[in-house]
């Protein structure tokens, strides 16, 4: 008997598991966001109106990034991280393939 319980308890084990892990990673997220949206109203002068979208990835390199469109700049992403504790801009990306693009939020053109 104490053996056909083992798979059950693994089959929970796992389950709970992914569960917990899932909705970590979507709560860190929400973190994240939040940081750069705190970043962008109170270090950098924007209104929340300002954005039209902001969002967060796990990824590669860098782990984690936030990217951000600004409502008056649609054809454009702006990505931001946490460098030790200091939220900075690290990329300005064009919607289309417009390499003579101005970037009007670039924090260092």
């Amino acid at each position: 008997m104490k053996n056909k319980n083992i798979p059950i308890t693994i089959c929970i084990t796992v389950v709970i598991s992914a569960f917990i892990f899932h909705f970590g990673i979507e709560y860190y997220k929400k973190q994240v966001t939040q940081e750069v949206m705190n970043y962008l109203v109170l270090e950098q002068g924007y209104q929340s109106t300002d954005i039209a979208e902001i969002k967060t990835y796990i990824s590669k390199a860098p782990v984690v990034s936030t990217s951000v469109i600004f409502k008056d700049e649609r054809n454009a992403m702006y990505m931001y991280k946490s460098n030790n504790g200091q939220m900075e801009q690290y990329s300005c990306i064009p919607a289309i393939n417009d390499l003579k693009q101005k970037y009007i939020h670039a924090e260092n053109p």
